[in-house]
C-alpha cells in the first residue's frame, strides 16, 4: 500500500461550512518516488491538496495537476526506503565517526592539560557504546 495524505483545509475557509455538497475545484496530486534504476522506479508516498471549495453541484469542471519527484537521498533515509544492510553501515559509519572525533578531541585536551598525570583514554569502553 502507498499512504496518500489528502488535505482539505481549503474547506475550513468556505462560508456557511463545507461538511456536505462542498466541491473542490482544484486538485494537486503529488506524487514522491524513488528511482531505483534507469526505467525502475518506487513510489514511496503522494499526497493530494483540495483547494477552491464551492457548493455549485451543477458546475463538473475541476482542475487536476498531477507531478512527480523523485526523492533525495536524505529524504529517502528519512522515509526508511532503504533495506535494513544500509541502516547497519549508517550506523556503523556514524559510530566510528563519533570515535574519531571523540579520541581527537581527548588528543587535544591530552597534548594541552597542565595536569601532571592527565586521564587515560579508555578506547575499548568507547567503543563498546557504539
Amino acid at each position: 500500500f502507498i499512504p496518500v495524505t489528502v488535505n482539505r483545509n481549503a474547506a475550513d475557509n468556505v462560508e456557511g461550512g463545507c461538511q456536505e455538497h462542498c466541491f473542490p475545484r482544484e486538485l494537486k496530486l503529488e506524487v514522491l518516488y524513488h528511482q531505483v534504476s534507469k526505467f525502475k522506479k518506487r513510489i514511496v508516498e503522494s499526497s493530494l491538496v483540495m483547494d477552491g471549495f464551492d457548493k455549485n453541484a451543477t458546475n463538473q469542471d475541476y482542475d487536476l495537476e498531477v507531478s512527480f519527484r523523485a526523492l533525495n537521498y536524505e529524504e529517502l533515509i528519512i522515509k526508511f526506503v532503504f533495506g535494513q544492510d544500509i541502516f547497519v553501515l549508517l550506523f556503523c559509519a556514524i559510530g566510528g565517526f563519533t570515535v574519531i572525533v571523540t579520541s581527537l578531541f581527548w588528543l587535544v585536551i591530552r597534548l594541552s592539560t597542565r595536569l601532571e598525570s592527565p586521564p587515560k583514554l579508555r578506547f575499548i569502553r568507547m567503543v563498546n557504546l557504539i
